[in-house]
């Protein structure tokens, strides 16, 4: 998704809690449902309806005059129930025309030639706002038949809460006829996927499954707060030919561990929560393949990540459990009561960087932690965990969970603290030094691959520092991009190895130390099958001046190593970079390097980076051979800004890379650096690294080969102790 589509995602949701069940209605069995789709096709296996009272889905009649209660004692609350009402009553204009068509997927909506989104000036015409191309006809035209479904959605959600919280009958009656239009139309949409085919994967009113259900949460949820106002025949209208065909569409796409099936089931619970329908609510909750408790077991790493290891689709798919844990509450099954659900929100907490934005890893976008605040008033609610508090307390409250079901007030004093840590489900070390204006963060990737949202990035770092991100991921683009291929998802784009120009295999590394203490803090990875027959090797040392970084890669054969370091700012090499005309390659990423420079090297070298407020300084040791040294840029985010980076290459059956990395605001500490070569120990050998500051020489030892377990690293400052890690 584009970063303004999960904008738009998230912006619409409601996961709303309920203290107590729905009055009356027993919890339902654990039973094995064998697929989504046979068991929404078993029949409506209903729940007696003198045991269900509307509203019932996310927010009962109690939460609803709360809610009222808090508008007429708090600001902020108010502020809260007035762009309530201020949207049902925009949405009461005009006449109802919902579209004849589905639409869309919302990835088409950039332009393919500059990455950006585009600017719809009318239906058919569609606007680069980089370039001023023009675009029209399929698929542009039909992603703004999706935005209108989309409009209609939040329609009916701002109507059913207005209704519930005025009981004006405008509102309902308004929405009743969005719904009887969507009964009349629903049937007649024909079932299309992002390639206009008819694919499983395929939807009515969107071109895919997962859109359906995202739309189809807030739709059921809308029609549980009007329910009592419509009378039978609309009901049996509505019900027979719009809300159970949306369940049957998806339930014909199950799609197992995915954030995909995190929707379904959450749009097949919250339409079967709403309806009282038994099968619905098995399918969606305990299919033994596909539904929530499956999703717990097989896509909630050991240290609370989501397995595609990127914190945009870690949110995307907490979006949809919280749904369908609120639903469930209310009906007194308590999903949230799995520690691996609170594990979901505890997770995040320790990849933010110091001002609590995430890194863009893998299909990610960057954002900030204060913009998941909704979803931390429902695990606030839930489990009163003062770090939720304190995340609560970055954003403003303005969030429907806010109003219906959040604490009275945050705690004042709530903080977060962020510390060095080895999240080893995601597979990501990452090194503090403190968490004030200046503190740095750098986090180096050694695990799972991602499935289908991971890049082939393995040992890369992100750097942190001076207030703002330095290092960065490269992150995404709309997936319809082909720059998103070419450049974003390839191995070049990361901090890392590139080995004969090409990208690496998708594959897993290993941790093999990870140390933190007052004097020093390490981590150490090696990666063995992202290339054929090379073993890559990488050791980050964060010293209370500077970072040392130490890369090595071996093979049994001659190859090409490419080390890769991409840094915000302007770059200046010090030395002569003549420029080339020739791109280093015309695939792989290498053909969208700019501005390319080359020089040759003997000894150490350094590069520069000017950024707000400060300076990064890039020292690369002496004692690493020859090798040449490229300076370029590369798109950025977004990809119409350039972002400079340096390669290192090296030839041979093995290659080392040392270097320095120093982030200062003035001045500069480190004076030099070199690889003093190869240093025996009792029992191991090693590489002997000196780093020469105004305070005198810092000494490394680090072991030799930790594919083979042989992992110390040993540093002693300049006038200072010995110090070791393990």
């Amino acid at each position: 998704m584009t970063a303004r589509w999960w904008a738009v995602i998230l912006a619409a949701g409601a996961w709303l809690l309920a203290p107590g069940d729905v009055r009356g209605r027993p919890g339902l069995s654990a039973g094995r449902v064998s697929g989504a789709a046979a068991a929404v096709s078993e029949g409506p296996a209903r729940m007696p309806d003198e045991n269900r009272r509307h509203p019932c889905l996310y927010a009962t009649s109690e939460e609803i005059a709360r809610a009222r209660d808090r508008a007429r004692k708090y600001d902020w609350a108010k502020a809260v129930y007035d762009g309530i009402i201020a949207s049902a009553d925009q949405a009461l204009n005009g006449t109802v025309a919902v579209p004849s068509k589905g639409g869309q997927w919302t990835h088409y909506y950039s332009c393919p030639k500059h990455g950006v989104r585009l600017r719809t000036e009318a239906p058919t015409r569609h606007v680069c706002p980089y370039g001023w191309e023009v675009y029209s006809g399929w698929p542009y035209d039909d992603v703004v038949v999706s935005f209108t479904h989309h409009r209609y959605t939040s329609q009916l959600q701002d109507l059913g809460l207005a209704y519930a919280l005025t009981g004006a009958p405008r509102y309902a009656q308004r929405a009743r006829d969005i719904f009887l239009a969507y009964a009349e139309k629903y049937p007649r949409y024909r079932i299309h996927d992002v390639k206009g085919g008819d694919a499983r994967s395929g939807g009515k009113r969107f071109a895919q499954t997962l859109d359906e259900a995202v739309d189809l949460v807030r739709v059921a949820w809308a029609y549980d707060l009007i329910f009592n106002t419509v009378s039978s025949p609309e009901r049996e209208r509505i019900e027979k030919d719009f809300l159970r065909p949306s369940v049957e569409v998806i339930s014909r796409n199950p799609m197992g561990k995915s954030n995909w099936q995190s929707w379904h089931n959450a749009g097949i619970a919250a339409v079967g929560f709403c309806l009282g329908d038994e099968a619905m609510i098995h399918a969606a909750l305990d299919d033994s393949e596909n539904g929530f408790r499956y999703q717990m077991q097989a896509s909630v790493l050991s240290d609370g990540s989501w397995y595609e290891g990127a914190p945009s689709y870690h949110f995307y798919a907490l979006s949809a459990l919280v749904y369908t844990a609120e639903a469930a509450a209310r009906s007194g099954i308590k999903l949230h009561e799995d520690p691996r659900y609170k594990a979901l929100f505890d997770g995040p907490l320790s990849l933010v960087y110091p001002d609590l934005t995430f890194p863009a890893l893998n299909d990610a976008d960057r954002f900030s932690l204060g913009g998941q605040e909704r979803l931390y008033e429902a695990a606030y609610a839930r489990f009163g965990d003062g770090r939720y508090a304190a995340v609560i307390d970055r954003g403003n409250r303005q969030s429907i969970e806010a109003l219906l079901w959040g604490a009275e007030s945050i705690p004042a004093d709530a903080t977060l603290r962020l510390e060095s840590v080895n999240l080893d489900g995601l597979g990501c070390a990452i090194l503090r030094d403190d968490t004030g204006p200046d503190g740095r963060y750098l986090l180096l990737d050694y695990g799972p691959h991602g499935g289908g949202h991971g890049h082939p990035e393995k040992l890369q770092i992100l750097l942190y520092g001076l207030g703002q991100e330095l290092a960065p991921d490269a992150g995404r683009l709309a997936y319809s991009v082909p720059l998103h291929r070419t450049w974003y998802r390839q191995t070049l784009a990361h901090n890392t190895i590139v080995v004969d120009g090409k990208s690496q295999a998708p594959t897993e590394g290993k941790l093999v130390l990870f140390h933190r203490d007052a004097g020093f803090r390490a981590v150490r990875a090696v990666a063995t099958e992202a290339y054929e027959g090379v073993t890559l090797d990488r050791t980050v040392v964060m010293t209370p001046g500077y970072i040392l970084d130490v890369y090595r890669a071996r093979s049994e054969r001659p190859r090409t190593y490419d080390w890769v370091y991409h840094n915000a700012g302007r770059v200046r090499y010090d030395g002569e970079a003549p420029a080339v005309s020739a791109p280093l390659s015309q695939e792989n990423g290498y053909q969208h390097l700019g501005e390319l420079r080359r020089a040759e090297v003997a000894g150490m070298w350094r590069a520069v980076w000017e950024v707000e407020g400060g300076q990064v300084r890039l020292t690369a040791a002496d004692g690493c051979g020859a090798a040449e040294v490229f300076l370029a840029d590369a798109p950025g985010q977004p990809p119409t800004t350039r972002m400079p980076l340096v390669i290192c290459r090296r030839k041979g059956e093995g290659a080392v890379f040392v270097s320095v990395i120093e982030l200062t605001r003035q001045g500069r500490r480190v004076q030099s650096a070199a690889l003093k070569g190869w240093v025996g120990r009792p029992g191991a050998k090693g590489l002997s690294v000196e780093v020469v500051t105004g305070d005198g020489a810092d000494t490394f030892w680090i072991a030799d080969d930790a594919a083979a377990g042989s992992t110390q690293i040993v540093y002693v400052p300049a006038g200072g102790k010995k110090r070791t890690a393990p």
